[in-house]
């Protein structure tokens, strides 16, 4: 991990912990499991899940947020991003490979909601430093979507196990220069991505 980064994920974790109570005081809110913030050349993404502090670099110089809820989701330079956290329990994956077991489980899922889903593997997150599951949904038309609508069939997921749950990242593109792109920032996150335990 650069000095850099590093620096930026403590100032992230002092922004997260600035939000505890005084000792003493009534407990608020618990940390928020997710926080993005401007830093250098993109932005730091972090937070706590179950406890344990994680965070994530994304090259950019633009993000704007296009949705609302727990479920975060952001376009940053153009490619559209999602972060989501699944407990182990959701799963059943407390004593499994979590990550093999909430690959099965997410795949199950789109294989009975999206009839003729494919499936396969991608190399987008060679260069990651932690444990990590990769794969690549490709999406059939939607013969309900209007004309003109814009098709990103290739859905491209990476998940890292944090605390007692999954964190998956969630990506799509429908063309080679939307898939280099979406490369780009996903083996971002994955040659970045650190966490306490």
């Amino acid at each position: 991990m650069n000095r850099l980064f590093a620096m930026a994920l403590l100032a992230l974790a002092t922004l997260v912990a600035a939000q505890e109570p005084p000792k003493g005081e009534p407990k608020q809110a618990p940390k928020p499991w997710i926080k993005i913030v401007k830093a250098g050349n993109g932005y730091l993404v972090g937070g706590y899940i179950d406890n344990v502090l994680y965070g994530f670099e994304i090259p950019g110089t633009e993000i704007k947020s296009v949705g609302k809820g727990e479920q975060p989701l952001v376009v940053v330079d153009g490619v559209f991003l999602q972060f989501q956290v699944v407990a182990k329990s959701q799963f059943g994956a407390l004593d499994a490979d979590s990550l093999e077991a909430f690959r099965k489980y997410e795949q199950k899922y789109q294989a009975e909601s999206f009839r003729g889903v494919t499936f396969s593997d991608h190399d987008f997150c060679q260069n990651a430093k932690v444990r990590h599951r990769d794969w690549v949904s490709e999406m059939p038309p939607n013969p309900n979507a209007p004309p003109d609508a814009v098709r990103t069939p290739y859905q491209v997921y990476v998940t890292f196990e944090v605390g007692d749950s999954v964190l998956m990242v969630g990506s799509a593109y429908g063309n080679d220069e939307q898939k280099r792109a979406t490369a780009r920032k996903i083996d971002a996150i994955c040659r970045t991505f650190v966490r306490e335990r």
